[in-house]
């Protein structure tokens, strides 16, 4: 039995495919899921101003009996322009830098000093 999907649906899944490959062709150990509305981007597309952009990414250290008990900390890296590729491997290596189990890159919320805060998911 062959499940039909909508058009929506088999657009989703050409993104995901491309952004597979996209990871796999860049050597990135994240996911790029920033995908939705916006299509496929090239790895060299400008998604923001052509010029370095400083992303802060914060996440728990260590956790105690409490919420109280929560160590948080900030890492940074900055992206060399705001290319996909770029900013992908920004985040790919605070990610990995943080040691967390997020693999997913959900968004950027720009600061109002312009620093880009890394948003992951699961």
């Amino acid at each position: 039995m062959q499940i039909q999907m909508s058009e929506s649906e088999k657009l989703f899944m050409e993104n995901v495919d491309h952004f597979r490959t996209m990871k796999e062709d860049l050597g990135m150990s994240t996911i790029w899921d920033m995908h939705m509305g916006r299509g496929k981007q090239a790895a060299d597309e400008l998604i923001m101003e052509d010029q370095p952009h400083k992303m802060t990414y914060t996440y728990i250290e260590s956790m105690g009996d409490s919420y109280d008990d929560v160590v948080w900390k900030t890492i940074s890296a900055t992206a060399a322009s705001g290319s996909v590729k770029d900013l992908w491997k920004a985040a790919d290596d605070l990610i990995l830098a943080s040691g967390t189990h997020h693999v997913y890159i959900e968004d950027f919320d720009v600061q109002k000093d312009g620093t880009l805060e890394l948003v992951t998911g699961s």
